[in-house]
């Protein structure tokens, strides 16, 4: 390459350069477009003082040692081509280091030859040097993959190295060992498989060992007095790799005098220092066990002395122990026959006392046997009487029923918003509360509706009604503009009455107390008012769709017409067993399940509000009720701290059909409800046309930190009839 940039000169400028310039052209074109480093180039050792620029100080000699990567790599290649050309020639390191160059400096020839040296004789496994060993500089490494760098003193102990460009020059000429050393096709030996030797100018010679591929197993330095040492090496072993060998020592006859193993830290033993070593300890131990016999003598003997002295002391002792046993064995003799006396007297006294408590049992058993049949004959009598006036009831409302339905049609003339008030003698009158009396069967579960009841508004002033019975409208009926055919739906009694009857009594508005949550987060509690249907002198709402549910308020079997909740937020629910009490079965049908205002009596409201002087009446909205009921610990929020937490559930009704039907209750985890303050405020207050109304609102905590408006309501509702339809 540099032959071809020296003819392309000289055929461009026409003329053969100086040698000066010649030797500078060729350093550039293998610096520059052989690709090459200053280090790695193999001719550095031989230009080592050569200018590069016109600065005398800016050599290649400089370049090289003013980077420590530089250094490495020239220190790697050189040494290479010195071992190369010994081997060649059979020559010293030293004649083949002086033909390959003529510039270097002292301390670069010694580390040259010294790394040499170190291969030949095994004390390094790499041409590239010990990444751990660097200038007398070690390593130590810690768990976290760091390095630090120490010396060691005369007594091996460490002194870190702590001056910065000192460890960064320090890691930059490790990491090219390691990386450098970890290549092994540059580092095979020329000589191929066969053993690789050389001549020192000491006198001695060092012998490599290789394998088939050119790696050493083995070395061998040889002494000019005929005394050889051998120096085991793994090839596989990885570089670095700090682990202890084996070092053996011969002498001109072959025999070995010493055997030592080398430590990671560079320390050795010798097996001469061994055996000094544990002779030494020998003797010591030797001294030490004469002299522990003789301090355990003495002390031997002092211990018999004072074992003697304290078994006379003993013997004094269990003379004067016997004594005072003697004497505490009679008070214990007599302490206890005393004790048995008293024993034996409270025994009588406890026996007395049983038989006394046992005959006064058997006599409070008998009072209370013949209390519990004086109480069942007159419960047995209360209940055949009840059953008697039952029947009688039953029966009168019947025959009167049966007289209505044979009365001709009454035709009713409605002549303005304020209807006048017809006769009594026609079995309506408008001065009452709407009742109706019938006999009805009470079946287990609430019967399908049979066909409606037809109400026909036709011109202004008159009306029709069909079908018998007893109808009380409210004493005053607003009429509808304009005036709707209103279906009402009523329910049939089974085809058998049995015994029992029930007062069907529309006894106007009815209002039941729930807790309303705004599941849909729209900001609203949505409260559907009654029907039409429901209410006839309802006006229609204007604020919100009417509700057609029923639930059945007042746990008669019968579904009651009920302003209810819209399909989008829930209802708070308690889940109860059949009877009421604690126990989910998954259905809400009682109105203690939701109006917990219920749970307690106007009773024990008015004693607990005369208790805290408070002159709050009688009734409670549902938060009240949930507050004095549910609230076990007294913090005025609902939550896991309280006994029933786990018992409640959301409800969302979304068919409206006042059922809680799979899917629609969820507990209070599932919605992701935390607390539900029980202290309501009076913002969001509203009243409803009929009769429902939102008393406050308040809030309740999601799991996330977010907040749902809870409202505290009143549903109006009218009690759902039962009625025998007449055809």
């Amino acid at each position: 390459m540099i032959g071809k940039v020296v003819i392309g000169d000289v055929l461009k400028n026409s003329y053969v350069p100086n040698i000066s310039g010649l030797v500078r052209n060729d350093v550039h074109a293998a610096l520059s477009k052989g690709e090459q480093t200053v280090g790695t180039w193999g001719g550095s050792s031989f230009y080592w003082n050569m200018q590069l620029s016109d600065d005398p100080k800016d050599t290649v000699g400089n370049s090289i040692l003013k980077d420590p990567a530089e250094y490495e790599k020239f220190l790697s290649v050189t040494s290479k081509a010195m071992l190369d050309t010994a081997a060649k020639f059979g020559i010293t390191a030293e004649q083949a280091l002086t033909a390959l160059e003529a510039q270097l400096p002292a301390e670069v020839v010694s580390e040259l030859v010294n790394r040499v040296i170190d291969y030949m004789d095994g004390s390094t496994i790499s041409l590239a040097g010990d990444p751990e060993r660097i200038d007398g500089f070690r390593t130590s490494e810690a768990d976290d993959g760091s390095v630090s760098w120490y010396q060691l003193d005369k007594d091996l102990k460490r002194t870190y190295v702590t001056d910065p460009d000192k460890v960064k020059e320090l890691n930059q000429r490790r990491e090219i060992r390691l990386e450098k050393g970890a290549d092994e096709n540059w580092q095979k030996s020329e000589a191929g498989s066969s053993d690789l030797k050389l001549a020192a100018s000491n006198g001695n010679t060092y012998a490599l060992h290789l394998d088939g591929d050119g790696k050493k197993t083995s070395a061998t330095v040889t002494k000019a007095d005929g005394s050889r040492i051998d120096r085991e090496y793994q090839p596989n072993s990885a570089l670095g790799q700090k682990k202890p060998r084996y070092e053996r020592t011969y002498d001109a006859h072959g025999h070995m005098t010493e055997e030592r193993k080398n430590l990671d830290d560079g320390s050795y033993t010798s097996s001469t220092e061994l055996a000094a070593a544990e002779r030494a300890a020998a003797e010591k131990a030797e001294a030490e066990r004469a002299a522990a016999e003789s301090q355990a003598a003495q002390i031997a003997a002092a211990e018999r002395a004072a074992a003697e002295k304290a078994e006379a002391e003993r013997v004094a002792a269990e003379s004067q122990a016997a004594q005072i046993a003697a004497a505490e064995r009679a008070a214990a003799e007599k302490a206890e026959a005393e004790r048995a006396a008293a024993a034996s007297q409270a025994a009588q006294i406890a026996a007395a006392e049983k038989a006394a408590a046992e005959k006064a049992e058997a006599e409070r058993a008998a009072a209370e046997r013949a209390a519990a049949q004086i109480a069942a004959a007159e419960e047995a009598r209360r209940s055949r009487e009840r059953e008697q006036e039952h029947q009688r009831l039953a029966e009168a409302r019947q025959r009167e029923l049966n007289q209505r339905l044979q009365t001709p049609p009454l035709q009713i003339n409605i002549g303005s918003v304020a209807t006048q008030r017809p006769s009594s003698q026609y079995g309506i009158s408008l001065d009452q509360p709407a009742s109706l009396n019938i006999s009805v069967y009470k079946p287990p579960e609430p019967p399908a509706p049979e066909p409606k009841l037809k109400i026909e508004f036709g011109q202004p002033g008159q009306g029709n009604f069909s079908g018998g019975g007893n109808v009380n409208l409210p004493a005053i009926a607003p009429i509808p503009q304009p005036r709707p055919n209103l279906d009402v739906p009523i329910y049939k009694p089974a085809p058998s009455p049995g015994s029992g009857s029930r007062t069907g009594s529309g006894t106007g508005i009815f209002i039941g107390v729930p807790v309303l949550l705004d599941l849909d987060a729209d900001g609203t509690i949505d409260v559907r008012p009654l029907a039409i249907a429901s209410v006839p002198h309802q006006a229609a709402e204007a604020e919100a769709p009417a509700s057609t549910t029923r639930f059945d308020w007042n746990s008669d079997c019968i579904p009651d017409p009920t302003a209810w909740v819209g399909p989008n937020d829930g209802l708070l629910a308690i889940d109860l067993a059949i009877d009421g009490s604690a126990g989910a079965n998954g259905k809400i049908d009682q109105a203690k399940e939701i109006a917990f205002a219920l749970w307690k009596s106007e009773e024990e409201i008015a004693s607990e509000n005369a208790d805290a002087g408070s002159s709050h009446g009688a009734r409670l909205t549902d938060l009240e009720g949930l507050r004095r009921y549910f609230d076990t610990n007294r913090n005025n929020v609902l939550d896991a701290a309280d006994d029933r937490w786990s018992e409640f559930r959301v409800w969302r009704d979304a068919n409206q059909n006042g059922v809680a039907d799979a899917g629609e209750l969820r507990t209070m985890a599932d919605v992701g409800i935390k607390l539900i303050s029980l202290m309501p405020a009076s913002e969001g207050a509203r009243a409803f046309s009929d009769g429902s109304s939102i008393s406050g609102t308040s809030y309740a905590e999601m799991n996330d930190g977010t907040r749902m408006l809870v409202g505290d309501v009143a549903l109006a509702s009218r009690p759902g009839v039962l009625a025998q339809h007449a055809a």
